[in-house]
Order: C-alpha cells, then sequence, then structure tokens
C-alpha cells in the first residue's frame, strides 16, 4: 500500500508541473490574454491560503467616500511622479486609479 501512494504522489508531482508548462509553451504569459480556468482556479485557492482567518471575517475601518478616494489618488500619484518620473495631475485620466 505504502508503495503505491508513493508512486501516485510520484506521479502526481512530475504531471502537475508537466501540465503547466505545456499549457505556458502552448499559450505563452501575458498579462493581457484572459487567464486560462485552471489559472483562475488557482490564484483563487493560492490567495485564500494567504489570508488567515480572523483576517477574512474583518469589515474594511475605511468609507470610500469622495474625499478619501481623492487623497488616496493624489497619494499614488505622488509616489508614481517619484517612480515613474511623471508631472502628470492627478486630475488626467492615465493618473488615475
Amino acid at each position: 500500500m505504502a508503495k503505491k501512494l508513493a508512486l501516485v504522489a510520484v506521479l502526481v508531482t512530475a504531471l502537475v508541473p508537466w501540465i503547466v508548462a505545456v499549457s505556458v509553451f502552448r499559450s505563452g504569459l501575458s498579462a493581457r490574454v484572459k487567464p486560462s480556468g485552471w489559472e483562475i482556479w488557482a490564484a483563487t485557492h493560492l490567495r485564500s491560503f494567504a489570508i488567515p482567518g480572523e483576517r477574512k471575517m474583518q469589515k474594511n475601518p475605511f468609507s470610500a467616500n469622495d474625499a478619501l478616494l481623492k487623497e488616496a489618488r493624489e497619494h499614488f500619484a505622488d509616489h508614481a511622479r517619484v517612480v515613474m518620473r511623471t508631472t502628470a495631475a492627478v486630475t488626467q485620466p492615465s493618473a488615475r486609479v
């Protein structure tokens, strides 16, 4: 029984990376292409492992009002100017998030 279980574990361990590699080589890697079903499934499940259970149940302490969103856009644009060396105003569509 232990040998069969070990064989199944080895096959699964070898098979999963092979399937992923075939998928990547066939469709390539791109942020513009809609992800495949298994990519969506994997990302959703892996993301759920990254957040502790008690944190998932917490409510966001900030309400999304216009003043708060304006302040967040200005803060983001301030950092973007430094990183991207841009002088775009926060009111321009390209600076909005």
